[in-house]
């Protein structure tokens, strides 16, 4: 590598991010500007000025903050539109393992499950398809240190880009 050039620069690929944020706060402990920004980001909510431009063809995975604690029936169903569909189980079945979940779980009833494990389950949702994007609003609120510990390893690892609202340090 040559002297004071990073590895992006040094590729044929051009990485470039030109963010600018300008956050108008009415509460005073912000208490909402980073779920406005990541619904922004996933175009749940529009921007009061300026726009969102992507990709052509990138593809995004949304996990949100609130995790309903009143899940019924199976895992499978609550994370797959078709449950039957057995290429989508597979996926799924996969990514769990990734994030630390055994996929045979996938039939035990979604009440057994604890806030935790139904964080990772979203998160096993959201990057089965190998999203470009992967945004996490507030994925350790509910993460015992462990967990947390979890997560770093495993964005660590994650090949495409993610935006993380998060209190955490």
């Amino acid at each position: 590598m040559q002297p004071g050039r990073t590895p992006h620069e040094q590729s044929d690929e051009m990485v470039h991010a030109d963010l600018a944020f300008e956050v108008a706060v009415g509460q005073p402990d912000f208490a909402g500007v980073q779920t406005a920004l990541v619904e922004i980001l996933e175009e749940l909510r529009d921007p009061a000025t300026g726009c969102v431009v992507r990709r052509e063809g990138a593809t995004l995975a949304y996990v949100e903050q609130d995790i309903d604690p009143n899940w019924d029936g199976a895992l499978a169903d609550h994370l797959l539109d078709d449950p039957t569909d057995m290429e989508s189980r597979a996926l799924l079945s996969k990514s769990m393992v990734r994030l630390g979940l055994p996929p045979a779980r996938l039939n035990d009833s979604a009440s057994t499950f604890s806030i935790g494990e139904r964080v990772r389950s979203e998160i096993a949702r959201a990057v089965a398809y190998s999203p470009d994007i992967l945004l996490l609003d507030e994925p350790t609120n509910h993460l015992d240190i462990d967990g947390r510990t979890w997560m770093i390893d495993f964005l660590q690892g994650w090949a495409g880009a993610c935006l993380m609202v998060c209190h955490d340090r």
